[in-house]
């Protein structure tokens, strides 16, 4: 596929100039948010693009209250383990602390999906109104089409103090990796300990390296989420000017199988709010084996990942867009052309809209390009390839197109629930 051509009115012109307007702090609430939304609005009138708005009401205070208090409790969990494990150095007790250790670390995702919502709209949250943008175009088949494709981008946008570039490795590798590898340790010190007829395996103060871990886990809490000087291009003012130049795109196109939707979310920075409204509004209308939802998020540069699983217990990305996608990049599909794509496993500390829409039991994909800007001062619209993007929204109208084969030829998203067939 050539290059695309930059000349007023072409796709890449379009959606640079989108970004451009779009790139200023946008936070939830605001009248920069509110500013925001209008212009994604003038944008759909100008391409001829019919809208919906969908207005919800949230608030920020799990982002900025309860988001990182697990964090806190697992460090000061392992704080208070390290100390006993060093003074105490029973066998028995290490092991019972240890494996206690090792399930809480892995819960801090089902703990914070099982809080995020309720903290949301607690009678101590400053809730605000907002809204989705929705953009549908329906299938053209004479029956009802078998599957729905919603493109997620969300025109929110905020910073994140101290620099979650530079201490986001580092915060990971101890609050996972670090509390999992101490809780091993501290199993084996265990196990060995009893079978020996409580004899040690080695010196208590082995155990030291579990206060750095607790204090990079307990230093987490210090996050602070806010509007800032972050002018959100990267995240995410390129995924709605990516997702409203593919609809524009796809107006020209026919499907017998698919409907396709954009929507451009709001609140995404403080919990995926806009993703969780807008399913929860249509839960009675959606089928949750026929609805895929495909998060464009950080698309920067031609180097893409995409998704097979998510979080400890490896939720799978649907299946129907990733074998319409492999199959795209098989095949050498034009589109695919100056774009590279790699797979990968999401660990949980990574959220966008993806998360709502798992938490709620439906279908989704996550497309990503980050640089490693997001949420500061530097994530300009200069950290975008333009002519990248563009290519993208023709490789996503290709998706749709082979997503509409596939269900053309009765694929279904996952296989059927077994029945029970006894008597």
């Amino acid at each position: 596929m050539p290059a695309p051509k930059r000349h007023p009115g072409s796709p890449v012109v379009r959606i640079e100039a989108l970004v451009r307007k779009l790139s200023f702090p946008r936070y939830v609430g605001t009248a920069n948010e509110a500013r925001a939304r209008q212009i994604i609005k003038e944008e759909c009138t100008a391409l001829g693009l019919g809208y919906e708005p969908d207005p919800f009401k949230t608030s920020d205070f799990f982002m900025k209250y309860i988001n990182t208090v697990p964090y806190f409790i697992v460090g000061l969990y392992v704080l208070v383990f390290t100390v006993l494990a060093i003074v105490v150095a029973g066998p028995a007790l290490v092991l019972v602390l240890g494996a206690a250790l090792l399930v809480l670390s892995f819960s801090i995702e089902a703990i914070l999906h099982a809080v995020k919502y309720p903290a949301m709209y607690c009678r101590f949250a400053r809730v605000v109104d907002t809204e989705n943008i929705v953009i549908e175009k329906k299938a053209a088949g004479s029956g009802l089409p078998s599957h729905s494709i919603f493109f997620l981008a969300h025109s929110d946008s905020k910073t994140e103090k101290p620099d979650p570039q530079r201490w986001f490795v580092l915060e990971y590798l101890a609050i996972s990796f670090g509390s999992w590898a101490l809780a091993a340790h501290a199993i084996v010190y265990g196990v060995l300990g009893l079978l020996a007829g409580g004899v040690i395996p080695h010196a208590p103060g082995w155990f030291f390296y579990g206060i750095a871990i607790a204090v990079v886990d307990m230093l987490r809490i210090s996050t602070a989420y806010y509007e800032g000087d972050s002018p959100g291009a990267s995240d995410d003012a390129i995924g709605v000017a990516i997702v409203l130049e593919l609809m524009n795109r796809l107006s020209s196109e026919s499907f017998q199988h698919v409907n396709v939707t954009g929507v451009i979310t709001g609140a995404e920075e403080v919990g995926e709010a806009g993703a969780y409204q807008f399913i929860m509004k249509r839960a009675g209308k959606l089928d949750k084996r026929a609805c895929h939802f495909i998060a464009i998020d950080g698309m920067c540069k031609s180097r893409v990942r995409y998704f097979t699983s998510f979080g400890y217990t490896f939720k799978k990305f649907s299946p129907l867009v990733r074998r319409a996608l492999e199959n795209l990049v098989a095949k050498g599909d034009d589109s695919t052309t100056g774009i590279s794509f790699s797979r990968s496993w999401m660990p949980p500390p990574v959220n966008t809209d993806h998360s709502a829409v798992f938490k709620l039991g439906y279908e989704a994909f996550l497309l990503e390009s980050n640089v490693g800007v997001t949420h500061t001062a530097k994530d300009t619209p200069d950290v975008i390839d333009y002519g990248f993007a563009a290519r993208f929204v023709e490789f996503l109208a290709s998706l749709v197109k082979e997503i509409d084969a596939l269900a053309g030829k009765g694929a279904p998203s996952r296989p059927p629930p077994k029945q029970d067939m006894s008597t």
